[in-house]
């Protein structure tokens, strides 16, 4: 005969079965503690027979994930146009234990209409397209568990104003023998890039050969990035060149914004 149930019961990391209900099915919650939780489910009848459930392992991780800006460094970005890219990388890490699930991104604070990404190795890189105005951005990290972590923001800016460069020594038409120093400097409204010096006597842009005593970050080649665009030098060999030939040169200066 069925005698009906009793009661339904849970155990939690083997302590003393906690009452949860007399009827079937039953629905609740139960308190558990941070970390692993041993969960089983006891069913008792009016006669005193009963039945466990398999012991099952729940992890509790209420500590949120973080979340670091790799590119760019400074939270801060450039662009020409709408067809520009900004790439972004971030660093994630999750010390709960329940690993991080996504990378959300959105152009507002709370997230809403937030595109994700999947981290590999710690780390995830996204490609924002279609900048159409001035934006910030802003990432954070989701964990298995649903934590979320501070934010991180990225503000792009468009800026369509195209750097100076200048040559500062040896002027058009200069009459040149031997080794020659040659020297200019670049600006930028925003942000310079670089300024590479290149040889279109030909009509096309062919690297310089013959230099030596650079200021940039390679002495022998007449490029410069970063803070060494702005004022620059470098000695030129014009004996590699033709004996009384014409010899164009031509500074191509690129901001951050391309």
């Amino acid at each position: 005969a069925t005698s009906g149930i009793e009661k339904i019961e849970a155990i939690v990391n083997s302590r003393t079965p906690k009452l949860l209900g007399t009827e079937s099915p039953w629905s609740g919650y139960l308190t558990l503690a941070e970390g692993d939780n041993t969960v089983q489910f006891r069913v008792t009848d009016k006669a005193g027979n009963y039945t466990e459930t398999a012991s099952r392992t729940i992890k509790v991780d209420i500590n949120p994930p973080t979340i670091g800006l790799i590119t760019p460094a400074n939270g801060q970005a450039l662009i020409k146009d709408s067809t520009s890219k900004v790439f972004v990388k971030v660093n994630v890490s999750d010390s709960g234990g329940s690993n991080i699930q996504k990378v959300e991104y959105a152009t507002s604070i709370d997230f809403v209409g937030a595109t994700d990404k999947t981290p590999s190795n710690g780390a995830a890189e996204i490609e924002l397209t279609n900048i159409n105005s001035n934006t910030t951005y802003y990432f954070r990290a989701v964990d298995n568990a649903g934590n979320k972590s501070d934010s991180v923001r990225v503000r792009v800016q468009k800026d369509n104003t195209p750097p100076t460069v200048e040559f500062e020594s040896h002027q058009n038409d200069a009459k040149v023998n031997k080794k020659i120093k040659i020297r200019g400097s670049a600006g930028d409204t925003r942000e310079l890039a670089s300024v590479k010096i290149v040889n279109v006597t030909t009509g096309t842009d062919a690297d310089l050969i013959g230099v030596s005593g650079s200021s940039g970050a390679d002495s022998g080649k007449a490029e410069f990035t970063g803070t060494l665009a702005y004022s620059w030098h470098f000695d030129l060999d014009t004996t590699q060149y033709s004996d009384n030939a014409d010899l164009k040169l031509k500074a191509i200066a690129t901001d951050a914004a391309g």
